[in-house]
């Protein structure tokens, strides 16, 4: 009997998860596979099949800070800006321009993305019409003398408000008008024409002295959309320098204009002791108001061209308390100075907001006292007299600097952005490699510092940034979730709905649609199969924010089998089928067999050989179907993976009691110790039987 169980339990094998079948035939398919789809249509260097980029015509005078110009083939009206693929292109206000013809605005005429011979990859190209005479700043420096009020208004003034009407049905903002980008043409009656303002982030090359005071103190890209209150300040600055005969302040650097603009106002530090005439005194100050909600817009810009008369006054310097707050040797004579002294000293800012000075001064000099109740606020809720962690500080001072200027930016240490701007901020931090403004940015949504300004404003926000502050909110959970398709980087798409994918996997294509993203995959598949997933965080986080995915792409069918719901190759897999399906795309056999060859990492999983063999077979078959859901359901079957690991489970009890077997009939002292315990109990018995016998024949032959 023990030798028997000996050798049954010797035959026995351990269960094992055994290497996947051989998926050589998944590579042997992509080295002869050719896709027969292409990511962008048209021909090299060529935009909507009518306009052919020549790139031997360059035209620098027209570049701007993230895009080149070139002449276009054949149509000496018009040029090409290619711009640079680092930089997210203002696509709502590109697809609301287009078509749209305007006799003082240089016309948006096509554009799209192609190939661009001359740099090996794809970029986006805009046709726009080529503008007409000369730009002002060239009119400016070659004025003998200030332009008249007449000429200013006819010609400057009158064709500007034409376009601003305009971009105000459009609803859209220029936010790049300045002398620049305003051409001028000669003759007797000069025809005025505004040039472009797609091609870059809003904003991003704006001259320092157009700009308005909330929009200087961010940075370049942190500008953001913003609203067409920043085009009628730019419109005052630009009809000043044409009467001054220059720019009033072009000996400034950018920080002096800033620093003065905010002690004196940008009236009295751009107009200064200059004499105008009542009228034109009317329009320079309604435009140059450092007040948002007074600064004037399109109705007041056509009353006054009609010749409505305001008599504004003149503008003090905004001095609201009668002596200043110093912080760090400054003198901070208002609340914006304040905010902006208190971001410059960012260390030494906590311990000025904690002694309780600075809301004193608010309360008793400045005599503002629900600003001083704000600050008391931010005080009690980041740890009082002393915050817990640098998080408390953090968000002290930074909730701080919103209550004393609710118009400026969203600062937090170097990082200083409106809240339209953090989408092409964290685009450039991502182009750039600036990890530490990407730590910034994690900590400005941690600390919940645009729900802080939202609740500090006034008035309900527009509905654009209603709509940046809920995708804001909703990621804040997903910072926290290391899952494919969340992090940092489904932020960036979120809020870069237009950007293309920076996937190294796709790097050069500029993909900015699904179809796109997953016919170069295809294309790929090829030459990248054997070396990884199809499906880096940048491709899952594209996928994930097109597709809206507000849980982790996973296998929740599988959920009592957590080792395969958690595998990386099936939450590709179920993204990648997502998205095709989204995308209404039938086949994509490179795809297909690229996960197909990926998948034998699952594979290692499953522990029936038969159901190995049956799994591969399928995945064989489906992958030459390139319907990657059909590849996905090979793996989704609950009940086949619940049926392998049962039998695992038995298989391994068996093992488990035939090694003990082994273990037990193996070691000869257990084996002596056997035997003489069975001996003696053999022993025993035959006494017992022998002495019953006995007593039995003893009774029978004397009582019986």
């Amino acid at each position: 009997m023990a030798e028997a169980a000996v050798k049954e339990a010797e035959t026995a094998e351990p269960p094992s998860r055994e290497d996947a079948p051989s998926d050589g035939r998944f590579l042997a398919f992509l080295q002869s596979y050719s896709p027969q789809h292409t990511i962008h249509d048209n021909p090299p260097d060529t935009v909507g099949e009518r306009f052919t980029v020549d790139y031997g015509a360059t035209l620098p005078e027209l570049n701007s800070s993230a895009a080149k110009a070139y002449g276009v083939r054949g149509q000496p009206a018009l040029y090409a800006l290619v711009c640079d693929p680092g930089y997210p292109c203002r696509m709502k206000t590109l697809q609301r321009l287009k078509g749209v013809s305007h006799p003082h605005l240089a016309s948006v005429v096509e554009y799209g993305i192609t190939r661009i011979s001359s740099h090996g990859d794809s970029r986006m190209v805009i046709i726009c019409q080529r503008p007409k005479g000369k730009p002002l700043s060239e009119v400016l420096a070659a004025m003998p003398k200030p332009a008249s009020e007449l000429f200013v208004l006819e010609h400057v003034i009158r064709p500007l408000t034409a376009v601003m009407q305009e971009f105000g049905r459009l609803e859209i903002a220029h936010l790049r008008i300045n002398p620049g980008t305003i051409y001028i043409g000669e003759g007797a009656h000069p025809q005025l024409m505004l040039g472009e303002a797609v091609s870059e982030p809003a904003g991003l090359s704006q001259d320092y002295f157009c700009e308005t005071i909330e929009r200087s103190l961010a940075l370049p890209l942190g500008k953001g959309e913003g609203d067409v209150g920043a085009d009628f300040y730019a419109i005052g600055v630009v009809a000043l320098m044409l009467l001054a005969g220059k720019n009033p302040v072009a000996e400034m650097s950018a920080e002096t204009y800033l620093t003065q603009r905010l002690e004196m106002g940008s009236y009295n530090t751009l107009v200064g002791r200059r004499e105008f005439s009542d009228t034109v005194q009317d329009l320079l100050r309604g435009l140059l108001n450092d007040q948002p909600v007074e600064r004037w817009g399109i109705t007041q810009l056509e009353q006054w061209a009609t010749g409505k008369k305001f008599h504004l006054i003149h503008p003090s310097p905004p001095r609201e308390a009668p002596r200043p707050f110093t912080v760090n040797g400054v003198d901070c004579p208002n609340r914006r100075c304040l905010a902006k002294a208190l971001h410059a000293d960012w260390p030494g800012a906590k311990a000025c907001l904690r002694d309780m000075k600075l809301i004193r001064w608010m309360e008793l000099s400045a005599l503002k006292p629900q600003v001083a109740e704000n600050l008391k606020r931010v005080r009690n809720e980041t740890g009082g007299d002393s915050g817990v962690n640098a998080n408390d500080d953090d968000a002290l001072v930074a909730r701080s600097i919103i209550a004393l200027d609710i118009e400026g930016p969203l600062r937090l240490r170097q990082f200083s952005s409106h809240l339209e701007g953090i989408g092409p901020l964290l685009a450039e931090s991502y182009r750039s490699g600036n990890n530490d403004m990407l730590q910034f940015v994690a900590l400005m949504i941690g600390v919940e510092l645009p729900e802080f300004w939202s609740d500090m404003q006034p008035e309900t926000v527009s509905r654009e940034r209603a709509n940046i502050l809920w995708k804001i909110t909703k990621c804040r959970n997903y910072l926290r979730m290391k899952d494919l398709g969340f992090g940092m980087e489904r932020l960036l798409y979120d809020l870069n709905p237009d950007l293309h994918c920076l996937s190294e996997m796709v790097r050069g294509e500029h993909v900015v649609t699904l179809a796109q993203l997953l016919y170069c995959l295809d294309a790929q598949s090829r030459g990248r199969a054997a070396e990884k997933l199809p499906v880096d965080r940048h491709v899952a986080a594209f996928i994930s924010s097109h597709l809206e995915l507000v849980k982790p792409a996973k296998l929740y069918d599988l959920h009592q089998f957590p080792q395969m719901m958690d595998s990386r190759e099936l939450s590709a897999l179920v993204l990648l089928a997502a998205a095709q399906k989204r995308a209404g795309i039938a086949k994509l056999p490179g795809l297909t067999h690229w996960m197909g060859h990926r998948l034998q990492q699952v594979s290692a999983l499953i522990h029936s050989r038969a159901l190995k063999k049956k799994m591969f077979a399928q995945l064989e078959h489906v992958a030459r179907e390139g319907d990657l859901s059909s590849l996905l359901a090979v793996f989704s079957n609950a009940s086949l993976v619940a049926e392998d690991n049962d039998g695992f489970e038995r298989a391994a009890e068996k093992y488990q009691r035939n090694r003990k077997l082994i273990e037990y009939y193996t070691d000869k002292e257990k084996l002596r110790l056997r035997a003489d315990y069975l001996g003696l109990r053999l022993s025993l018995g035959l006494a017992y039987g022998v002495c019953a016998v006995t007593l039995f024949s003893y009774f029978r032959q004397h009582f019986l």
